[in-house]
C-alpha cells in the first residue's frame, strides 16, 4: 500500500470516529432534554410525593437544572410545604441564575410564597429594590409569628433582604430571637445583625419605645452588636430580673465601651434583686478606668446584708480595687461562710499588713474551718509568726477533712518555715483523701522533706492519676535522683506523662540519664505531651551546657538533644509541639550559633503562627546576624497578624539599641493601632531608645486619645527617663482622667524629676482629692527625706489618702 492510500485510510478513521462521536453527543443531548421534559412534568404532576422527588432530581442535576427554574419559583406557592421547602433550597443551590426570573416573579407573589421567595434573596445577597422590600416586609411580619416553624425560619432568613425594615418587623424579629426552635434563633440573631449594620438608628428607635420585650436570650444576641451597650442600658430596668441580670453582666463585659452607660449600672446597685446588685458590683468595677472612685461603691458592698454582693465586692478586692481598712471587720468574718471564704480570703491578701491583727484571734480561738482559712490567709500575707505557725500545724490532726486540706494548703505557702510539718505531712501520704494535698505540700519543703521521698515513690504507683501527678511533681521539687527512672518510664501515660516530664525538666542536669527515654518520646508521634517532652529535653541540654562551659564542645547527649529538636521542630507534629521544640533548642544552643539563626528564620515564615512568633522572640537571643534580625522583625511589624507583631516587639525590645532605632518610623504609627494589646508593647520598645524615643512619648502624652496617653505613659515610666520640672504640671494635669494604672505611673515620672517634691507639697494641699491621693501614692515611693508630705496627708478626710500615707510612712 502507497502512502497515499496510507493517508486516505487514515482521514477515513478520523471521520468516522467524528461522525461516531456526533451521534453519542446527540444521543446525550436528546437524553438530556428527555429528562428535562419528564422532570417538567413530574413538578406539575398532582401528588405531593412526586413533585418533591422531581424538585430532588433537579438539585442533582445542579447547573443544567436551569431551565427549570420557572416552574420551582412556582413551587413555592405549592399547598404542601414540604415542596415548597425542597424547591427554596434548589433554588439557592441553583445560584445567581435565579435572580432574574425571581424578581419578575415577585410582584405576583402572595402569602407563604413571598416570604419564601425573600429567605431565597437573603441566602443569595440579592439586593431588593425599595418597592420589593416594602411588598415583602408586609408579608414577612405575620409569618414570624406562624406556627409554622419553617415559615418561621424563612421569614427569619427573609429579614435580611429587606433595605429598610419597618418598626413591626424589626419588633417581631427581635422576638424571633428568643424562638422555641434553635435554626429560628440562629437566622433570627443573623439578621438583626444584619440589620444593625444597615440601619442602628431604626434598631435604637425601636428598642427606645419599650415594645421590644427583654428575655436573657436577646440581651445576650444585642451585645454582639455594635453600639451594644446603648441597647443593653434599656434593659436594666426591664420587669424581668433575669433579663436585667443578663444586660448587667453583658455590660461589664463591654468594660470601657460602656463607661457612658455607667448611670444604668449606679441604678442596678439599688436593684430589689440581690443576684442583680452582686452582678452591678462587679459590672461596677469591670467598666470604670477608676478603682479609686470605685471604692464608694465598694464601702456599700462590703457592708451589705446579701451574700452574693458582698462576693462580688471581694472578688473585685481581689482583682486590685483598693483596699480600705475599714473592709475588714466586715471580711474577716466571712471566713466562716463556706461560700465566700475563698473569695474572702482573696480580698484579704490585698490588705497584707494590716490583716493579721484581725486574723489572729480567729486563727487562736474560732470554729475550725475558720481557723484554717484565717491560717491561710495569713501564710499568703507573708505575716505569720511562730505561734501562728504552731496553730496551723495543729490544724493537720482535725478530724474534718476540708479543715486538714486548707491547713495543708497553708503550709505549702508558708515553705521551709513550716519544715516542722514534714512528719505529719509523711502520715497523711498514707491517707487515700489527702494524699494529694499533702504532697503538694511537701514539694515546698526543700531538704526538709528528704525523708517523704521514699513514701512519694511508692505513690508513683498508685492507680489513681492525681496522686501519681502530685508525687511525681514533688519528687521533681525535692530533685529525688531515686526517682528518675521512675518517671521517665511514666512519660508515655496520658494524664501524669505531663508532670513526670515537667519533674524530669526540674533536675536539670541530674536527669541526663532519662535523655534517652526523652528523645524517644518526643519522636513517638502518637506520644502525649510532646511539647512538654520538648521543654524538658531543653532545661536538661541547657543545664549540661552550663555545667560544662559554653564555650566548649557540646557534649554527645547535648548534641543528640539538638539533633532530636531539630527534627521536631522541622516535622509534621501539631503547631505546639514544633513551638515548644524550637524554645528547647534556643535554650540548648551557643549565641553564637549561626546553624540555629539560619535555621530560626527559616521557622519564622513557617504557616504555623505559634511558631512563627516562637521563632521571632528567639532570634534576638543570638549575637550573630543582629542587622538581619532586626530587619526581619521590622518587616513583621508591618504586615504580621497580632500575635506575630507582639513576638516582634518583644525581640526588638531584647535586641535593645541600636537596633530598635532602626524601626523607629514603623513602631510610631503603631501607638495608635486598633489593636490595643499591642499598644503598650510598642511604647516600652519606643521609650528604649534615648533623645528621639522620648521625644514621641512626650508627644503621646498629648494626643487626643486616652489609649495613645495611657501607652506614652507606659513607655516613660518603664524607661530611665527623668521628667523637667516644666513637664511635671502637664503629668498632673492627666491625673483626672486618667486611670489607676496611669495615676502610679505618673506618681513615679514625678518623683523622679528634680522639681517632684516641691510638686507633691502643692499637690498635698490641693482641693481635689484626686491630686492629693495621687500625693500621697507619690510620696510613698520617695525616701524616707520626704516623709514630711506624707505626715501632713496622716489627717486627710479621705480614707484613701490616709490609708496610702501610712502605708509610706510604714516603709
Amino acid at each position: 500500500m502507497g502512502i497515499f492510500d496510507a493517508y486516505n485510510l487514515g482521514m477515513l478513521r478520523h471521520a468516522v470516529l467524528a461522525r461516531c462521536t456526533l451521534a453519542a453527543l446527540a444521543v446525550v443531548v436528546s437524553n438530556a432534554q428527555a429528562q428535562l421534559d419528564r422532570l417538567r412534568t413530574q413538578l406539575a404532576d398532582e401528588n405531593p410525593r412526586t413533585r418533591r422527588q422531581a424538585v430532588a432530581a433537579a438539585a442533582r442535576l445542579g447547573k443544567r437544572a436551569e431551565p427549570l427554574i420557572p416552574q420551582l419559583i412556582a413551587l413555592l406557592a405549592d399547598s404542601d410545604r414540604g415542596v415548597s421547602c425542597d424547591a427554596v433550597e434548589c433554588c439557592v443551590d441553583l445560584g445567581p441564575a435565579v435572580e432574574k426570573p425571581l424578581r419578575a416573579a415577585l410582584p405576583n407573589m402572595l402569602g407563604t410564597a413571598s416570604v419564601y421567595a425573600a429567605s431565597i434573596c437573603a441566602r443569595l445577597d440579592i439586593v431588593l429594590a425599595a418597592d420589593e422590600s416594602r411588598r415583602l416586609d408586609s408579608a414577612l411580619v405575620p409569618a414570624l409569628g406562624a406556627k409554622d416553624a419553617a415559615i418561621r425560619l424563612a421569614a427569619a432568613h427573609g429579614a435580611r433582604a429587606i433595605a429598610e425594615p419597618g418598626d413591626t418587623l424589626v419588633v417581631r424579629l427581635l422576638a424571633a430571637i428568643d424562638d422555641a426552635a434553635a435554626n429560628v434563633r440562629g437566622a433570627a440573631d443573623l439578621s438583626v445583625h444584619h440589620i444593625a449594620l444597615r440601619a442602628l438608628p431604626r434598631m435604637r428607635a425601636v428598642l427606645a419605645t419599650g415594645k421590644v420585650k427583654g428575655t436573657p436570650r436577646l440581651v445576650r444576641a444585642l451585645a454582639q452588636l455594635q453600639g451594644s451597650p446603648v441597647f443593653l442600658a434599656r434593659f436594666c430596668k426591664d420587669n424581668d430580673a433575669a433579663t436585667r441580670l443578663a444586660a448587667v453582666v453583658q455590660l461589664g463585659r463591654a468594660r470601657w465601651r460602656a463607661r457612658r452607660q455607667l448611670p444604668a449600672i449606679e441604678t442596678a446597685l439599688e436593684d430589689k434583686d440581690k443576684e442583680v446588685r452582686a452582678a452591678a458590683v462587679r459590672a461596677f468595677g469591670q467598666v470604670t478606668g477608676d478603682r479609686e472612685a470605685f471604692t464608694a461603691t465598694l464601702a456599700k458592698a462590703v457592708r451589705s446584708k446579701h451574700a452574693a454582693t458582698r462576693h462580688a465586692a471581694y472578688r473585685c478586692l481581689a482583682d486590685g480595687c483598693p483596699m480600705l481598712p475599714s473592709f475588714l471587720p466586715y471580711i474577716v468574718p466571712d471566713l466562716a461562710n463556706e461560700k465566700l471564704r475563698e473569695a474572702a480570703i482573696e480580698a484579704l491578701v490585698r490588705a497584707r499588713h494590716r490583716a493579721p491583727a484581725l486574723l489572729r484571734p480567729l486563727l487562736a480561738s474560732g470554729p475550725a474551718a475558720a481557723r484554717a482559712a484565717a491560717g491561710l490567709a495569713l501564710a499568703r500575707c507573708r505575716d505569720a509568726n511562730s505561734d501562728d505557725i504552731a496553730h496551723i500545724l495543729a490544724l493537720l490532726d482535725d478530724k474534718d477533712g476540708n479543715v486538714r486540706a486548707t491547713a495543708m494548703r497553708a503550709v505549702a505557702q508558708l515553705g521551709r518555715r513550716a519544715r516542722d510539718a514534714v512528719p505529719s505531712l509523711v502520715q497523711l501520704l498514707k491517707r487515700k483523701k489527702d494524699s494529694a494535698a499533702a504532697a503538694d505540700a511537701l514539694a515546698t519543703m526543700g531538704s526538709s522533706a528528704r525523708r517523704a521521698v521514699t513514701p512519694l515513690i511508692k505513690l508513683l504507683k498508685s492507680k489513681d492519676p492525681e496522686l501519681r501527678r502530685a508525687a511525681a511533681t514533688a519528687l521533681g521539687a525535692l530533685s529525688a535522683k531515686k526517682a528518675i527512672p521512675r518517671l521517665a518510664r511514666m512519660l508515655k501515660e496520658p494524664y501524669t506523662g505531663a508532670f513526670a516530664a515537667q519533674a524530669l525538666g526540674a533536675f536539670a542536669d541530674k536527669a541526663k540519664t532519662s535523655l534517652p527515654q526523652l528523645v524517644a518520646a518526643l519522636r513517638d508521634k502518637k506520644g502525649p505531651h510532646r511539647d512538654q517532652v520538648a521543654w524538658a529535653m531543653g532545661l536538661i541540654a541547657e543545664a549540661l551546657q552550663w555545667s560544662t562551659g559554653w564555650s566548649a564542645t557540646p557534649v554527645r547527649a547535648v548534641r543528640s538533644v539538638q539533633a532530636a529538636l531539630r527534627a521536631a521542630a522541622n516535622s509534621d507534629a501539631p503547631g505546639l509541639v514544633r513551638r515548644w521544640a524550637v524554645n528547647a533548642l534556643v535554650r540548648a544552643t551557643r549565641k553564637e550559633s549561626a546553624e540555629c539563626v539560619a535555621a530560626l528564620r527559616v521557622w519564622a515564615k513557617d504557616p504555623d503562627e505559634s511558631v512563627r512568633e516562637q521563632a521571632l522572640e528567639s532570634l534576638a537571643k543570638f549575637t550573630v546576624g543582629r542587622a538581619a534580625t532586626a530587619k526581619l522583625l521590622v518587616t513583621e511589624l508591618a504586615a504580621g497578624s497580632p500575635g506575630v507583631r507582639a513576638a516582634a516587639l518583644a525581640g526588638l525590645r531584647r535586641l535593645g539599641e541600636p537596633w530598635t532605632r532602626l524601626a523607629l518610623d514603623t513602631l510610631q504609627p503603631l501607638l495608635a493601632d486598633p489593636d490595643r494589646s499591642l499598644h503598650e508593647a510598642v511604647a516600652r520598645v519606643i521609650g528604649g531608645v534615648r533623645n528621639d524615643g522620648t521625644r514621641i512619648l512626650l508627644q503621646g502624652l498629648e494626643h487626643e486619645s486616652a489609649i495613645v496617653r495611657r501607652a506614652s505613659l507606659a513607655g516613660l515610666a518603664d524607661s530611665r527617663y527623668v521628667l523637667a520640672k516644666d513637664r511635671i504640671q502637664m503629668l498632673l494635669a492627666l491625673v483626672a482622667d486618667a486611670d489607676s494604672g496611669s495615676r502610679k505611673r505618673i506618681a513615679q515620672l514625678v518623683t523622679r524629676s528634680p522639681g517632684g517634691v516641691d510638686a507633691l507639697r502643692g499637690a498635698a494641699t490641693s482641693e481635689k482629692v484626686v491630686l492629693r491621693r495621687l500625693a500621697a501614692q507619690a510620696a510613698a515611693m520617695l525616701s524616707a527625706n520626704h516623709k514630711s508630705v506624707l505626715e501632713a496627708l496622716l489627717t486627710d478626710e479621705d480614707e484613701l489618702v490616709r490609708t496610702r500615707a501610712e502605708d509610706g510612712l510604714r516603709k
